[in-house]
């Protein structure tokens, strides 16, 4: 069975300044004693570690810490001396000098929230920065490379305007005209005046090609020589 601690050994410990072991060592003693005892040891304990968990916080300044460990302190000290007159203890709240009541409540609750508001501004201003700066910085954005090597590696289109007309020389208005390579097929569509503009590979230009016009339903398709003077004024033959 673990040795009592004495009421000395109690004040030795705070004389010490090891608060911590005072208080574990009357809440052992207390519990020998009446029950009012032990529950105003265990309301000093509570407070402590209260007290240490806002150390690690930040919660409380340097003045405040002090100010708390001396009630602690005293408050010990009142009990002990309690203890040793056999006098009960009043109860458990005046037996803390200034203890957290409610006003004490409402400084520590506006302290909280002077840090919060410190922490909360900075952290809404750099998120209003990247809400405004994001959008361009990715409106900026180089494109993917892969992309641009696509886009480089895709052929350049030459254009090649024309007309097409009838053998009286009217315009042949929404027609159809389309050059065939390969798979590959270009058309184009004649306005009201017969005028239209073919988007050609350059290697395409001066090769023989099927120039294929549709117009009312109709086909005509001839083999020429694909250059700006043979379409530049072309004339269906049907």
């Amino acid at each position: 069975m673990p040795e009592i601690p004495s009421y000395d050994s109690i004040r030795n410990l705070l004389a010490d300044g090891h608060t911590e072991s005072a208080v574990n060592s009357l809440l052992q003693l207390a519990k020998s004693k009446e029950k009012e005892y032990f529950t105003s040891a265990l309301l000093l304990k509570n407070r402590l570690e209260t007290l240490q968990q806002n150390e690690i916080e930040g919660v409380l300044d340097q003045h405040d810490e002090r100010l708390e460990w001396a009630r602690i302190s005293k408050g010990l000290m009142s009990l002990v001396e309690q203890m040793e007159r056999r006098e009960l203890p009043k109860r458990p709240e005046e037996l803390l000098p200034q203890g957290i009541g409610e006003l004490e409540k409402t400084d520590l609750a506006s302290k909280l929230s002077r840090r919060l508001m410190k922490w909360l501004v900075p952290v809404v201003a750099v998120g209003l920065i990247l809400l405004f700066l994001v959008p361009k910085i990715v409106e900026n954005k180089p494109s993917n490379p892969t992309t641009q090597e696509a886009k480089l590696s895709e052929p350049q289109l030459q254009e090649l305007p024309g007309q097409l007309i009838y053998f009286d020389e009217s315009p042949v208005a929404d027609a159809v005209i389309s050059i065939k390579d390969f798979d590959q097929e270009y058309t184009a569509r004649t306005d009201s005046k017969g005028i239209f503009t073919l988007k050609v590979k350059p290697d395409l230009i001066n090769k023989q090609v099927e120039f294929s016009v549709k117009v009312n339903g109709k086909d005509q398709t001839e083999s020429i020589r694909l250059s700006p003077e043979n379409i530049r004024k072309y004339t269906l033959t049907k």
